[in-house]
């Protein structure tokens, strides 16, 4: 995209949460998390609907609506996580900016959000990493923090559950005549060191945004965690790892290693009064290759993997 603005609205509808009347179809509200969207950073994931009592920590998040000072009210909200990163909750009823984060970074330096306005809820981009002459190469943190991968929320514990990359974006700029993509590479966060971690898992506190117990490991991430009503949170990776955490502490309560990658979602299900656990393996192995060339993995090998609970 050249000659992009600064805010919202911009490319009106795109990378925004819109809320419809199912009956006529009419609009009830939008809310627009990044404008102007010059690096492909969608914010196309999962919409999760959450009651909780909305109390967010200025310590621990960055824009809140000062509206909500003094407050502590329960609310219905949407909570938003993009492909860059960026926390975002709006009260679902209304679409009224609650409050955001540039979760799981602590500054927008390298970050696509600049600012929010948080009276108005309007988002502004960062300026600084906008394209304006042909060969600008930037280094947009992050990139695939979020994916395909999907974060869990446990009401029993009211936190949800985000797995999350440390990747960045690598962007140069090509000439507006030619079609396609500019030259673009993934590469982990320059922030970390060669063997460094890659991955995390973290718990947030989705009623005052902290963060309650974080998991980090070097194999890269394209599992999706699965919260039960045990306290139990499984999670697995591009390293064959399948793993169940405690909901509340994060320490490693199971693991084992399956056949090929772990990149789709566990799901959790009874059959006559037995519980089981059924998670896909398979997959491609580029997040290996990237991120983690030390690591091998086969590639492919689909298959389901059950598992039964005592």
């Amino acid at each position: 995209t050249w000659d992009v603005g600064d805010r919202s609205p911009c490319e009106l509808y795109s990378n925004s949460t819109i809320a419809m009347n199912a009956d006529t179809g009419a609009i009830d509200w939008y809310y627009q998390y990044l404008p102007c969207d010059d690096w492909d950073q969608d914010f196309v994931q999962e919409r999760t609907l959450i009651d909780t009592v909305v109390n967010p920590d200025p310590e621990a998040v960055r824009w809140i609506n000062p509206a909500l000072a003094g407050t502590a009210e329960e609310r219905k909200v949407v909570v938003v996580l993009g492909e860059p990163g960026g926390l975002f909750v709006n009260d679902r009823e209304t679409g009224e900016f609650l409050w955001a984060d540039p979760f799981p970074f602590e500054s927008t330096e390298r970050f696509v959000i600049s600012d929010v306005d948080v009276e108005t809820g309007t988002t502004y981009i960062n300026m600084d990493l906008v394209a304006r002459e042909e060969g600008d190469q930037f280094i947009i943190c992050g990139h695939n923090v979020k994916g395909w991968w999907s974060w869990s929320y446990s009401p029993v514990t009211g936190m949800l559950y985000v797995p999350i990359n440390r990747s960045c974006l690598n962007q140069t700029t090509n000439s507006r005549t030619i079609s396609g993509a500019s030259p673009r590479f993934t590469i982990p966060d320059p922030g970390i060191g060669p063997d460094g971690d890659l991955t995390e898992v973290r718990a947030i506190d989705i009623s005052t945004g902290r963060e309650v117990w974080r998991y980090s490991q070097r194999a890269p991430n394209a599992g999706t965690t699965l919260a039960t009503a045990g306290n139990v949170v499984f999670f697995g990776d591009s390293n064959r790892r399948f793993r169940a955490f405690d909901a509340e502490t994060g320490d490693v309560l199971w693991e084992t290693i399956l056949g090929s990658q772990i990149s789709g979602y566990p799901v959790s299900y009874a059959v006559d009064g037995r519980q089981y656990i059924t998670v896909p393996v398979g997959g491609v192995g580029n997040r290996l290759q990237t991120y983690a060339p030390e690591m091998e993995a086969p590639v492919g090998s689909n298959m389901l993997v059950t598992f039964t609970l005592p």
